[in-house]
């Protein structure tokens, strides 16, 4: 009888599976093999490899309409140094931006663009100089228009109360009066003030028709009670047709709080299709396990699994599902069992009980998988400092690693938590992690301070590393130890690390790049203040002065 020798899938195999699931539009199985090609990638350090599957990932997001996840995958594609991966990465953000309206991310792509040369070989010149054209002669917005924009900001920042202030103030005769009372509306619906969002609804009904405010009538009629009116307005949105992603989004949300199942299932079915968004993915899931059809209910949650491969929710409600032998009656809001989150970190608890004191014993314990998704809960939901310890913990497992770089250059990742990873990730990681700053630019952290240098300076060093590669140079990491020294006397002298790094990097790079010759164009890359850059500028010119004499 001969031997059997058991298939290894390898690299190719995985890569040519998502290739033609991606030719075939299916574009979550394609993203699964992608990512299984990806792990081998990472283990076997194939670095241009595993930056053109960053690529292709990122493309199966983008025709998923997952735009947070796109823009993650091509932030970390233009980390690294694989120069096709970057020219397709810079490209797949000009259309992300361009698409959504965000001028100044734009901008600051199609500036990369042409100063790493991609430009001369670019299909989109004419579009960037419509682009550039109607920015230079466009109609200036009202000022009732720029409240409202900076209203909608605000609401994007978390900050609610100034939104709401903000847009209460915007008057009936305004353009924009419509589009305020419906994010009113939705504001106060939320605060669970239904009179309020009732008033705005139907101010805005005069003007806008959009479902977000058929939703908000709904809502608000529900919470007052107010039967009658509430059951022709729900009738009347469960009519609704729409493909938008958004209004799809909004009228999953408010079924669920109402607790209508049927109409989970059936607006969850048409947006699973057209763009799988995670919080109403999970109530459709929880609507078909609560209605029997647990194999349907699986399968979304394999899919929220490859799409969403480090969210503890996720991986709770997979579990949970998963282990269901009939129907359910688990909340249509995801909100998680007292008893499964209860057991998840006692489980966790008791291990570092055990483990007390002995930290190679508790990091050899938290190895395990089956701690992985109690650890994603305390970095999700837990305080401050259990982030900070668990971070140091595991930042050297695969699993951990990969979701800090991720939580760095994830743009809607809360930059309060930002900062208490990135300590970590310098200097617990083999290579530099990538972060990103408040103005979504991508900067890599890579480069190896001088063994000796204090944490203060390595973190410097570190950000100063980060704003070369804006440029595009090649050979980044070896100017940045020439100017070295410098960095150093500049931060001897006190100061803001990060402002010091930064000038020290301009001040260091403007003869060589072209682009950048004018002040006020590297303040502004920066954000350096104007102070701190033509102070740091004055003294490298003394310094450079004393040399010459001396020579």
């Amino acid at each position: 009888m001969g031997t059997i020798v058991k298939f290894k899938p390898n690299i190719d195999y995985y890569y040519s599976r998502g290739l033609n699931q991606y030719e075939s539009d299916n574009f979550i199985d394609a993203l699964k093999n992608y990512r299984e090609a990806y792990k081998l990638a990472e283990s076997s350090a194939g670095d241009d490899f595993k930056a053109m599957l960053e690529v292709e990932m990122a493309c199966c997001y983008r025709n998923l309409n997952l735009m947070r996840e796109t823009q993650l995958m091509y932030y970390k594609a233009l980390a690294g140094s694989n120069p096709d991966a970057a020219f397709d990465s810079v490209i797949g953000l000009i259309d992300v931006f361009g698409t959504h309206g965000d001028d100044e991310a734009l901008k600051y792509y199609m500036d990369i663009a042409a100063r790493r040369g991609f430009s001369r070989d670019l299909d989109y010149i004419d579009a960037a100089a419509q682009f550039f054209a109607q920015r230079d002669y466009k109609v200036e917005p009202t000022p009732d228009k720029n409240m409202f924009d900076l209203g909608k900001k605000l609401l994007e920042a978390g900050q609610f109360d100034f939104a709401r202030q903000l847009l209460e103030v915007i008057p009936p005769s305004s353009g924009s009066y419509g589009e305020a009372c419906v994010k009113l509306s939705t504001l106060y619906n939320n605060s669970n003030d239904p009179e309020k969002a009732l008033y705005y609804a139907e101010c805005a009904g005069k003007s806008d028709g959009c479902v977000e405010n058929r939703v908000n009538i709904v809502l608000a009629l529900y919470k007052l009670g107010r039967s009658e009116e509430y059951a022709e307005a729900l009738e009347e949105l469960l009519e609704t047709d729409t493909d938008d992603i958004a209004g799809l989004v909004h009228i999953i949300r408010a079924m669920a709080i109402v607790g209508n199942a049927e109409a989970v299932v059936k607006f969850g079915a048409k947006l699973s299709r057209i763009s799988p968004q995670k919080a109403p993915m999970l109530c459709y899931a929880v609507a078909l396990a609560n209605s029997g059809e647990l194999r349907e209910a699986r399968k979304i949650m394999v899919t929220l699994q490859a799409l969403f491969p480090y969210d503890a929710v996720v991986r709770v409600f997979s579990v949970i599902i998963g282990n269901l032998t009939e129907k359910s009656e688990l909340s249509l809001l995801c909100e998680l069992p007292e008893n499964a989150e209860n057991e998840i970190l006692y489980s966790l608890n008791n291990v570092l009980t055990e483990c007390g004191n002995d930290k190679n014993k508790l990091k050899n314990r938290l190895r395990e998988p089956e701690f992985y998704t109690g650890i994603l809960m305390v970095f999700q939901m837990g305080s401050d400092n259990s982030k900070r310890l668990l971070a140091e913990m595991v930042a050297d497992i695969p699993y951990f690693e990969r979701y800090i770089r991720d939580c760095l250059m994830d743009p809607g990742y809360p930059d309060a938590d930002k900062r208490i990873l990135l300590p970590v990730a310098i200097e617990k990681f083999k290579r530099r992690p990538v972060y990103l700053t408040c103005r979504d630019v991508c900067r890599p952290l890579y480069g190896k301070a001088p063994a000796k240098a204090p944490r203060a300076w390595r973190t410097a060093y570190c950000i100063a590393c980060s704003a070369i590669a804006l440029f595009g140079c090649e050979d980044y990491e070896n100017e940045l130890d020439a100017a070295f020294d410098k960095l150093h006397d500049a931060l001897s002298s006190g100061g803001s690390v990060d402002e010091t790094a930064a000038a020290a990097v301009v001040a260091n790079r403007i003869k060589p790049v072209s682009p950048l010759a004018d002040d006020e164009c590297c303040i502004e890359l920066f954000g350096a203040d104007k102070e701190t850059y033509f102070d740091y500028k004055k003294r490298i010119g003394k310094s450079v002065r004393k040399q010459n004499t001396k020579g």
